[in-house]
């Protein structure tokens, strides 16, 4: 159904007419009355129109936009592989810190809601662990902290799938790189997906795999990942601002169909 429809039927049903009854001079209307009661019968609809184009745009609707989990962000099976990230390593075979990026498109969703990581601890019991989205240097996981997760409890050493939500309005720029940086410490592996799956866009979201890697834990160097097939999934909305957009166009266009009818009632009076 049409917006202008729509906005007619809303109306109608709160007894606001957009048009002056037939045979009724534009005059004996009152709304439709010279350039005031014109204003204030656009100004009656616009509003009217707004709340109704608020409460017919569907809510934002959270996707999977990133990762190699799959188009739902829980497909894959976790392997024995995995960067082992000890802060305060000096050995080769592990990492100080270790991070997977990719980069925005242009626009869409945008607003950050979770990311997914298949992990596990090093030792046993239970861990509150958090993960930090941040800024890129020079194709290196960088030190300014975009976001920082809410915690989640990662259990035993076994791994899995942990889910970690971000506060409302994590709101990501458009075509920037990010690194994904689980929590430092303590110690924790990071596993990779059987059959080295790289992160691609999911869901025809536009963002782009960007590589990963992490500072070596026998000289803190930059080390690029040979695979980048670490378990990752990222699920977000569209940013508000798209959506006020959408509201704004909706208002428009029902402002525009009230004075086009509130035209032609005057010239067939």
């Amino acid at each position: 159904m049409s917006t202008s429809r729509l906005m007619e039927r809303f109306l109608s049903a709160k007894g606001v007419s957009l048009a002056a009854p037939r045979g009724t001079h534009a005059a004996a209307t009152g709304m439709a009355l010279g350039p005031r009661g014109r204003a204030s019968r656009v100004f009656v609809v616009a509003a009217t129109t707004l709340c109704l184009a608020v409460a017919t745009i569907p809510s934002a609707h959270a996707e999977v936009v990133y990762g190699n989990l799959g188009a739902s962000g829980t497909t894959g099976t976790l392997t024995n592989s995995n960067a082992h990230v000890i802060p305060s390593s000096v050995s080769s075979t592990s990492f100080r810190l270790y991070g997977s990026a990719f980069t925005t498109p242009s626009s869409g969703l945008l607003t950050l809601e979770s990311v997914t990581l298949g992990l596990g601890n090093t030792s046993g019991g239970t861990i509150s662990r958090q993960i930090q989205i941040r800024l890129d240097d020079n194709n290196t996981v960088g030190q300014t902290v975009f976001a920082t997760s809410l915690a989640t409890n990662v259990i035993g050493t076994t791994q899995a799938l942990y889910t970690f939500n971000f506060p409302a309005a994590t709101n990501l720029s458009a075509s920037t790189k990010y690194w994904i940086v689980p929590q430092t410490s303590p110690d924790y592996r990071w596993y990779m997906v059987t059959g080295n799956p790289v992160p691609t866009a999911q869901n025809n979201s536009g963002y782009v795999p960007s590589g990963a890697g992490g500072f070596r834990g026998s000289d803190g160097e930059w080390v690029s990942a040979s695979t980048n097939s670490f378990a990752v999934s990222v699920v977000a909305v569209p940013e508000p601002a798209a959506l006020m957009l959408a509201t704004i166009g909706i208002v428009i266009g029902g402002v525009a169909v009230v004075r086009a009818r509130s035209r032609s009632a005057r010239l067939a009076g």
